[in-house]
């Protein structure tokens, strides 16, 4: 079915992009409002000496009209709950591929925009020098204290660094 074929017939009033149809039925469907009753096909009042005029019907027009009456409903009711079921699945549909595009736009933006700062990481090379003394005196680790003490000075230093250029930032 084309998207001009599925647009015949039905009262919809406004159409968005993604082909889905918003009426104001619809709408107000949604909220919980009632919608205003249609005239009845008469169209006119019954005279004041009438039965049905005083609300009085023989049992089996009653019966017959409450009847008619639901099953109208009943079929017309279906058919709204058909239509608000088509349009909600069209929303979920619609929605998630918003989302998706969403959430590729966002990671491009971050790929794009973000970059963490580039900083040289503080006593890279006693670092290192502690780690060829370790693999070199595999068994006398207390060989590398030199080492250890000249990394333990450096990252004092790089930590009191730290906190007066935080301490100095506003």
């Amino acid at each position: 079915m084309g998207a001009g074929q599925s647009r015949q017939g039905l009262d919809d009033d406004f159409f968005l992009d993604s082909g889905v149809r918003v009426t104001q039925g619809l709408l107000e469907q949604l909220d919980g409002k009632p919608r205003p009753s249609r005239p009845a096909p008469g169209g006119g009042l019954p005279f004041a000496g009438s039965a049905a005029a005083q609300g009085l019907r023989p049992p089996t027009q009653q019966a017959e009209l409450s009847d008619a009456a639901l099953a109208a409903g009943d079929a017309s009711l279906a058919a709204a709950l058909q239509r608000s079921r088509r349009v909600g699945g069209l929303l979920l549909r619609h929605e998630e591929a918003e989302l998706a595009a969403a959430n590729q736009l966002a990671d491009e933006l971050v790929a794009r925009e973000f970059a963490a700062p580039s900083r040289p990481h503080p006593c890279s090379q006693q670092a290192d020098d502690c780690v060829r003394c370790y693999t070199e005196h595999a068994s006398d680790s207390l060989a590398c204290a030199a080492a250890v003490e000249a990394y333990g000075a450096c990252a004092k230093a790089a930590w009191q660094e730290a906190l007066s250029r935080n301490a100095a930032a506003p």
